[in-house]
């Protein structure tokens, strides 16, 4: 079977879809429609040469604009890929035999207005991997419902949950609103984004002052306006004369104004910033670490959506303590396997920051291994992956 996958993602940017890519390779031929690599920081893959092959994967990339440090930057990289791969998948529909097309759904969902331009044109059928719900989540971020570019985008992707085959939603709360916007009740999957069972492998050269004997609360991936660090720094006063060691690793937009604000409270001493690191090293630095931070800015939306984070800490057997509303909230305390408390409640989180430093290393284990079998059961990456596969290749 010939699949067209659009994703303006892909890699040597760390993200899900190329394993599944990776996995559906093995039986089908998969053609990728891409843009150049620049998540989180275009610099990352300046060493990279060849970008046309990934394993037996054809890449098609088109020559998007990169991501930037500012949004108009961001905004243009979004536009250059959504006008970009519209044009090139006219050129697929003449060039290429395609059966079925896959969107991997990042925010925004910009991949999916090229899928049904081949829709149109082939009646090629879209199988829509959802990671974040829009356009409620422009409204998350502050735009009315009643903004012109807001309704606009709601027609769309009003018109996208109608004319997809499947769509794979990565918590039950979208499953549930998705369920109301399609043709048929069977349309909507939950499919929760897996554990990616990534590899510990030591690295040598990190800060003297990761090994100090503080207790330390680790901060993994993309450091952006819905990971509410503003918050973070109100807790982090708070315990400000506490052996507490906040680590921040990863990038984003909202580094440098993070940054900016730990100097500015005069929290030099209790945070520690390290860069993205690739992904075989995660798990060694996590290892470092005596417990592992989940947040979520305030907003329905957010409180929908299960970052693909919570998965992979779970599966490194350490403790979690989260700000964060909905399922993820449910998650962390169902599954004891940590504490957490409401999104933006920055004194509760200090206190459970506090709570999780008195217990005795044995529980914090405990706590840990909870949420590995958890995960063992409920982000079981072959299983998950197999799922998929059998919508895929399924007739019905």
């Amino acid at each position: 079977m010939n699949i067209l996958v659009i994703s303006q993602f892909f890699w040597p940017e760390n993200f899900r879809i190329n394993e599944l890519c990776k996995h559906l390779s093995k039986k089908n031929k998969i053609i990728i429609l891409t843009g150049r690599p620049s998540y989180p920081n275009k610099n990352i893959f300046s060493k990279f040469k060849k970008l046309d092959k990934y394993g037996k994967i054809e890449i098609i990339r088109v020559p998007t604009l990169s991501r930037g440090n500012n949004n108009l930057h961001l905004v243009l990289s979004y536009l250059s890929f959504i006008f970009l791969s519209t044009f090139y998948s006219l050129s697929l529909t003449f060039n290429k035999k395609i059966d079925k097309v896959i969107v991997f759904g990042t925010s925004p969902p910009n991949g999916l207005i090229a899928a049904h331009v081949l829709k149109i044109f082939k009646n090629i059928p879209i199988y829509y991997w959802i990671l974040d719900l829009w356009p409620n989540t422009l409204a998350g971020l502050g735009v009315s419902k009643k903004n012109l570019f807001y309704r606009m985008i709601n027609s769309f992707m009003n018109y996208n949950y109608k004319n997809c085959k499947y769509i794979f939603c990565q918590s039950i709360s979208i499953k549930k609103i998705i369920s109301r916007k399609t043709q048929f009740k069977n349309t909507a999957i939950y499919f929760p984004s897996w554990s990616e069972k990534l590899p510990f492998i030591k690295k040598k050269i990190f800060p003297k002052k990761l090994f100090n004997k503080k207790f330390k609360i680790m901060f993994t991936g993309n450091i952006g306006e819905a990971q509410d660090f503003q918050s973070v720094i109100e807790a982090a006063k708070i315990l400000r004369n506490e052996s507490i060691q906040w680590i921040i690793v990863g990038a984003g937009r909202f580094r440098n104004k993070i940054e900016y604000l730990v100097k500015k409270n005069k929290l030099d001493e209790n945070f520690l910033f390290i860069d993205q690191q690739k992904p075989i090293y995660i798990n060694y630095l996590i290892s470092l670490s005596d417990c592992l931070l989940i947040t979520l800015k305030k907003s329905s939306v957010f409180s929908k959506t299960i970052p693909g984070k919570l998965s992979n800490y779970m599966d490194c057997k350490k403790p979690i303590i989260g700000m964060v509303d909905g399922e993820t909230n449910n998650i962390i305390n169902r599954s004891n396997c940590g504490f957490a408390c409401k999104s933006g409640d920055y004194k509760n989180l200090s206190k459970n920051i506090l709570k999780m430093s008195a217990l005795k290393n044995e529980k914090r284990k405990l706590m840990g291994i909870r949420g590995y079998n958890y995960s063992i059961i409920h982000f079981n990456k072959s299983k998950l992956i197999n799922m998929f596969e059998k919508f895929l290749l399924s007739n019905i």
